[in-house]
């Protein structure tokens, strides 16, 4: 097996559209998911993809990290400065497309 890092970087549409699409171009390959790619995606918060089994993610909450990030910048706006840094959490949850 091994780990597939596209494009380091890049982010994508945060709905794992594009994980998707490369995922069913694996399978029609004949590439086995995840026996010979794992597949660990970001997400927004109930708009994970429809594949043909769960897709291992990490998904936020898009509306409480827009909210943040607008607070952060908003802040360095009118006071000249920036905030401490805020953290943005992730839950994990696990699918069929990652092994562990």
């Amino acid at each position: 097996m091994f780990f597939l890092a596209l494009l380091p970087g890049f982010q994508g549409t945060g709905t794992a559209w594009w994980e998707l699409v490369l995922m069913m171009a694996l399978l029609r390959l004949g590439v086995s998911i995840p026996k010979d790619v794992a597949v660990v995606v970001q997400s927004n918060r109930g708009l994970g993809p429809v594949f043909t089994r769960p897709i291992t993610r990490f998904e936020a909450d898009g509306t409480a990290v827009g909210a943040t990030v607008a607070d952060f910048v908003l802040s360095i706006l009118m006071k000249g400065r920036a905030p401490k840094v805020p953290v943005l959490t992730s839950e994990y949850v696990i699918g069929g497309t990652f092994p562990y």
